[in-house]
């Protein structure tokens, strides 16, 4: 069985909008498989008291190991590669510590 992943683009734009030190936010991603029969949602955002590894109090929770080919899986993965192994097998929900709007951190996704 073969799956075509649509994936489609926004932009976010925040217009008077501002992020205190006690915001959360968070935003989330869909990912459908070929016939849109098969959806699989991806949850990333900032939060004060986030670390950068697993925080099952903000809803962080490692996923098994990925399915046999040719199934349809899509996780959040360390951006900092394997040698630092603080999410395991990956995540669906990937909540980081929000310190400022200057804040830039990249999330990274394996399909």
């Amino acid at each position: 069985m073969r799956y075509k992943i649509f994936l489609s683009c926004s932009i976010l734009l925040f217009n008077n909008f501002s992020f205190s030190q006690s915001s959360d936010y968070r935003l989330q991603l869909f990912f459908f498989a070929n016939d849109s029969s098969y959806l699989r949602s991806l949850t990333f955002g900032g939060h004060t008291d986030a670390t950068y590894c697993i925080d099952k109090n903000l809803g962080e929770m490692e996923q098994p190991p990925s399915p046999p080919s040719p199934s349809f899986d899509v996780r959040f993965i360390d951006p900092r590669g394997f040698n630092v192994n603080c999410m395991g097998l990956g995540l669906n929900v990937d909540i980081r510590k929000w310190s400022s709007i200057a804040t830039k951190d990249t999330f990274k996704i394996k399909i």
